[in-house]
């Protein structure tokens, strides 16, 4: 008889999709014998054919047959409605993830619940968004245990630049693409613009604006054959896209242009080996930009990024200019994803506060000894002592809001500096209807935090 089957509901877009692929190898480890089943939007699955792990693609007209299959779990890995419906109808001996019930929608799994108190909280966030599909029910040193190569290094010289993006202020500009084919060409590298039909008018722009002919791919290939022509790039430059995973996946060595409001520390390539470029600014890392030309793409210059293209390609040092900062990236010291700092300005106190609570969740979410959070907290007092006295005074303040019981809690009023945690106990209270044991985890949480940060 059959084992019952793993299903994996993902019904974003492209990007996610590539990045549910590491959950699927360690749900295959983790649960041998049992079969892969892959809910994705048609669209988008038929773009990872031919790349996607050893798993069974399923569409809409396969949702009768998951409401009448026992599955061993369900994870929704996504946001949406219908999603978190189907998660709720499949017979199943575990959910995690987002999950309607009758009227209720509540998110099953710790770090499922920490995921989703990323929206509009994720300045200190330093989990990565494949790591997070799956700490539920991988633990850290399952996650560690994975061998990643490390990208191609092709020396031939042609340099890939994928034009486009989901949305528009994740991109760069039609101009600022003409100018890095000149300097590229400067620089004695070749160019090809990249995309799919919907980068076709930006290729026509930037092949206008070029005094010479440039190589131009975009609408020719399917994301399997841009797979397959990666192989004869040097490297792939391109704003975090669905394509950006693609590559990283398929070897391809990225340059990520991290502009707009996208956080690499969330959706950077995952695979070691890659770089990102991103503006020095306390902004970056915002969930969504106000500014009609949002400032973090300005410091960008195309110079720069074909300068830096051509370093990495030699192999050399960029000596990163003011303004800019530059990552790599890794695995740290638990072998999870990590951005390695190459360069450019990293301010002490915003990434003492990102360790203090990347080692918090650890420990609480992970069962990482507790020494782990008091000495990043010590760490932080000896940083920043004002920042750690502001954090815990608004700390205690969100003790008493939450004792109180007086309804949800007000998390974007907060410090930024403590919304990681009072984003993730109002989620916690949300979807346990702030049911009086669910405030009384949510209380446990708060103080706990404070015993780290006593000072």
């Amino acid at each position: 008889m059959a084992a019952d089957p793993i299903v994996i509901l993902q019904l974003q877009r492209l990007g996610d999709l590539v990045l549910s692929f590491p959950l699927l190898l360690w749900l295959a480890r983790q649960y041998p014998g049992h079969p892969l089943w892959l809910r994705a939007e048609p669209s988008f699955a038929a773009l990872i054919q031919g790349i996607v792990p050893p798993v069974r693609l399923m569409g809409p007209d396969h949702d009768e047959e998951l409401c009448a299959t026992p599955a061993r779990l369900v994870v929704h890995l996504g946001h949406a409605a219908h999603g978190a419906r189907l998660a709720g109808a499949i017979p199943a001996a575990e959910r995690w993830g987002l999950v309607r019930q009758g009227e209720a929608l509540r998110v099953f799994g710790f770090w499922h619940r920490y995921r989703t108190s990323l929206s509009h909280a994720n300045r200190h966030n330093r989990f990565h968004w494949a790591e997070l599909f799956a700490l539920d029910l991988i633990s850290p040193a399952g996650i560690a245990a994975t061998h990643w190569d490390l990208p191609r290094a092709n020396p031939v010289g042609k340099v890939g630049l994928f034009l486009g993006a989901s949305e528009p202020s994740k991109a760069p500009t039609p101009v600022f693409w003409a100018g890095v084919v000149a300097h590229l060409r400067r620089l004695g590298l070749t160019p090809v613009l990249v995309g799919g039909p919907a980068e076709v008018p930006l290729a026509e722009a930037v092949r206008q604006m070029v005094r010479r002919p440039v190589l131009d791919v975009c609408g020719v290939f399917t994301v399997e054959r841009l797979a397959y022509f990666g192989q004869e790039l040097s490297l792939f430059i391109t704003p975090d896209t669905g394509p950006m995973h693609v590559a990283a996946w398929t070897g391809l060595r990225v340059l990520n242009l991290s502009v707009g409001p996208v956080w690499p520390w969330d959706t950077g390539p995952y695979q070691p080996g890659h770089f990102v470029l991103q503006a020095a600014r306390s902004c970056r890392g915002c969930w969504s930009c106000t500014h009609v030309c949002p400032p973090c793409h300005r410091p960008l210059s195309p110079r720069h990024v074909a300068q830096l293209a051509a370093a990495i390609i030699a192999g050399r040092r960029w000596d990163v200019p003011e303004g800019l900062s530059l990552a790599h990236t890794a695995r740290d010291e638990h072998g999870l994803f990590t951005l390695m700092h190459l360069g450019g300005h990293c301010p002490a106190a915003r990434e003492a506060v990102a360790r203090y609570w990347q080692a918090f969740w650890l420990v609480v979410g992970a069962g990482e000894p507790e020494p782990l959070a008091q000495g990043r907290a010590q760490a932080l007092w000896s940083t920043a002592p004002k920042l750690a006295q502001s954090i815990r005074r608004a700390s205690l303040h969100l003790l008493r809001l939450v004792a109180a019981g007086v309804g949800p809690v007000p998390w974007q009023q907060l410090s930024p500096a403590l919304r990681p945690l009072a984003s993730v106990v109002a989620v916690l209270l949300e979807s346990d209807d702030f049911a009086p044991v669910a405030r009384r985890q949510a209380v446990a949480l708060v103080e706990r935090h404070l015993t780290f940060l006593a000072g």
